[in-house]
């Protein structure tokens, strides 16, 4: 089976509102576009030991290549998976095999952030 085979729809989520005085923005998180592409946990450390479970994972995005899409795959944006998970990118994407198939990114997972 190739990669494709498995991508479903993810959510681009966008960060409106206005600047601050240190350059952040603050506000809300709004949904701009779809891509196809799947994201797999690559690593887990749940740490149980205040009485309450707080998971900090690692995980791989791997996306349909276009133009579009790589302007998607930065810190800027958040990615929301069909569980209502979203993911913060690091780093920058790779072009797995410089075949312009897919493109593979780091993923963490944003607790933080609440889509609208």
């Amino acid at each position: 089976m190739a990669i494709k085979d498995y991508f479903g729809d993810i959510t681009v989520l966008q960060q409106t509102g206005t600047s601050n005085q240190i350059g952040g923005r603050g506000g809300t998180w709004e949904e701009i576009t779809i891509i196809q592409g799947v994201i797999n946990q690559s690593y887990t450390n749940q740490d149980n030991s205040k009485g309450r479970e707080n998971e900090q994972g690692e995980y791989k995005g791997f996306f349909e290549y276009s133009t579009a899409n790589i302007g998607y795959l930065n810190g800027v944006y958040r990615l929301k998976d069909n569980e209502g998970k979203v993911y913060k990118v690091k780093g920058k994407g790779k072009n797995t095999l410089n075949r312009n198939h897919h493109i593979r990114v780091d993923l963490t997972y944003d607790s933080y952030v609440k889509a609208v």
